[in-house]
């Protein structure tokens, strides 16, 4: 009898311990199809600057960038572009005031600064600097967005934006090239967003 109790008390424990293990094959993780993720991709389009599809979000987020950059919060600038994938700045080095650097921002993240030869002339430099803090990218946006209207260009895209110092009697001037099939022209506006005049 007690051989026939051990028995099946053997046999019970081989059971159970049948019941609780694992089959490898029920929890292996799937392998990596190599394929991006929807976060993935979701990242991709957000870092991407495009002209045609770009918000007054995707402007502030590359100012921001760009600032950064510089090192100098509001930075002093001489020129801002808008291309077709990138904004560009020239900015004054805050540790050196009389060195003028490029900066660019591309698919999500600023680039290398790059050396401006500017001739040299600091006073002539510091009367065109203007503050990052008189850019808005709202203004800009809504700029972007009516200049080929504004500008009577008959089926006018836009090209690209330039903000610069033009002298005493312009001061800061937000240039947009537009261009359309029979005509282009470069619509200039305020910082504000007043319209000026079209060359």
């Amino acid at each position: 009898m007690r051989s026939t109790l051990t028995s099946l008390t053997a046999i019970a424990a081989i059971t159970l311990l049948g019941g609780c293990s694992t089959n490898p094959d029920s929890e292996k993780t799937p392998a990596s199809t190599g394929t991006p993720t929807v976060e993935e991709d979701t990242a991709t389009e957000e870092a991407a600057f495009t002209l045609e599809e770009a918000d007054a979000e995707d402007i502030d987020r590359a100012l921001t960038a760009l600032v950064e950059e510089v090192g100098e919060e509001p930075a002093q600038i001489t020129e801002l572009n808008i291309s077709n994938s990138a904004v560009g700045i020239y900015a004054v080095d805050p540790s050196a005031p009389d060195e003028l650097n490029a900066w660019e921002y591309r698919d999500g993240s600023v680039g290398p600064s790059n050396p401006v030869d500017y001739g040299g002339d600091t006073e002539a430099l510091s009367q065109n600097l203007f503050s990052t803090a008189d850019v808005s990218a709202s203004v800009i946006e809504n700029a972007l967005s009516e200049a080929p209207e504004t500008g009577e260009i008959e089926d006018g895209e836009v090209d690209g934006l330039t903000m610069v110092w033009m002298g005493p009697d312009l001061g800061v001037v937000m240039q947009i090239s537009v261009s359309g099939e029979r005509e282009s022209g470069l619509v200039r506006f305020e910082p504000d967003g007043t319209f000026i005049e079209v060359l």
